[in-house]
């Protein structure tokens, strides 16, 4: 039955935003992936916009998406949002977005995913903003960025930076329904750490800072993509 649906939902998604979750940072999620937005397990390349954009240094061409809630690129291990065995098989509501619109930025968007085995009773929802070097940062936003929209998913999930196993943790996913944003960047010595460019406008405490996800993290993990099924 998705096979007929997902069609309409995805032409009908590219015609507008998406209605406003307070806590995401965009409602312009761009383009529904049609294999991300239809697997179990499953993860692609998807190229990064802009000519000669760099990371942490690093020439970056394209970063690998997948289904469960991460994405990587090269000398990350992962960037873990929501690392959990996520679903959107048979159903049209789930789907994962792609915005690369803009040079230097990329914006992934999980929206209304299930939990496998195609349980649909549960739902979630949060987006991955990830900036090159080159990218001008704009006051209170930081390079990366973790944003949680609805989420009824009680199943544990993995959060965080897998750089040398490090500044991660495990956490139920719906702990983070509508949590606060958390922005992380790149200090001089290429180290990942929490907390948005100076100044913020507006205070606050980052929902991930009490869950121990403020330690500092080295560049240097030269661990392999993880093992996915991938489609071009």
């Amino acid at each position: 039955m998705k096979n007929l649906i997902k069609p309409l939902v995805l032409a009908t998604a590219l015609l507008g935003t998406h209605a406003a979750q307070a806590a995401l940072y965009t409602s312009d999620f761009g383009t529904a992936n049609a294999t991300l937005s239809n697997c179990d397990d499953c993860g692609i390349d998807v190229g990064f916009p802009g000519a000669g954009q760099t990371i942490a240094g690093l020439a970056v061409s394209d970063i690998f998406v997948h289904s469960n809630g991460f994405a990587s690129f090269f000398e990350f291990d992962q960037f873990s949002v929501l690392h959990t065995d996520l679903d959107s098989r048979n159903d049209p509501l789930s789907n994962v977005y792609i915005n690369t619109t803009t040079a230097g930025q990329m914006i992934v968007t999980w929206q209304g995913m299930g939990h496998f085995s195609e349980n649909y009773s549960v739902r979630s929802t949060f987006q991955l903003v990830l900036r090159s070097d080159q990218y001008a940062l704009a006051p209170g936003e930081g390079q990366f960025g973790f944003f949680y929209g609805d989420i009824s998913d009680p199943s544990v999930a993995e959060v965080g930076f897998l750089i040398n196993d490090q500044f991660q943790t495990f956490v139920p996913a719906n702990s983070l329904s509508n949590a606060s944003p958390a922005w992380y960047r790149l200090n001089d010595e290429g180290q990942v750490i929490a907390g948005p460019v100076a100044p913020v406008p507006e205070p606050g405490s980052l929902a991930l800072a009490g869950l121990g996800l403020g330690m500092s993290a080295w560049l240097g993990g030269r661990r392999r993509r993880p093992d996915a099924a991938r489609a071009a």
